[in-house]
């Protein structure tokens, strides 16, 4: 398919710009994506007592695994998990 301006494809519906993305110039589908709403992460980590933030814990200092992230409770050992389980936040009276 021919090559799309970035003013064309913000004039197309939502299920076209997905067709029509990879017609794009590199720099065009920058500008895209930059422009995109990455939305919230709900993870059990964001509710663990060990989680110290941007994808780290006590557990995982360089990065949690992204199974445990979205996929996967941890409520048993996982590699390298130092022992290092979801325990809630307490919660501040």
């Amino acid at each position: 398919m021919a090559s799309i301006s970035l003013k064309e494809f913000w004039s197309l519906t939502k299920e076209e710009r997905g067709e029509r993305y990879r017609d794009l110039t590199d720099h065009d589908k920058f500008l895209v994506r930059i422009s995109m709403d990455p939305g919230a992460v709900d993870s059990q980590c964001n509710f663990c007592r060990h989680y110290r933030g941007f994808g780290k814990c006590d557990a995982y200092p360089d990065g949690i695994p992204r199974p445990l992230l979205f996929d996967i409770k941890h409520d048993h050992d996982y590699p390298g998990d130092q022992g290092i389980h979801f325990q809630p936040r307490e919660e501040s009276p």
